[in-house]
């Protein structure tokens, strides 16, 4: 018999409140910065969210 990888599933509803959390958060500041810097560039405008949320205490990950 083979080893087979053992890895923590999420229960579906609180993978669901992780990702609703995220999808508010990415929009509301989408928002924000649209309006702070039009001009700035979509693909730059999500890696900024996306560094702003790994630090947000809205993040359910962040220590």
């Amino acid at each position: 018999m083979g080893k087979t990888a053992t890895t923590k599933t999420k229960e579906p509803k609180e993978l669901s409140e992780q990702q609703s959390l995220w999808q508010d958060f990415r929009k509301r500041r989408t928002e924000e910065l649209k309006k702070a810097d039009p001009d700035q560039d979509g693909r730059e405008r999500q890696r900024q969210i996306a560094d702003e949320w790994k630090k947000s205490p809205d993040n359910p990950k962040h220590e």
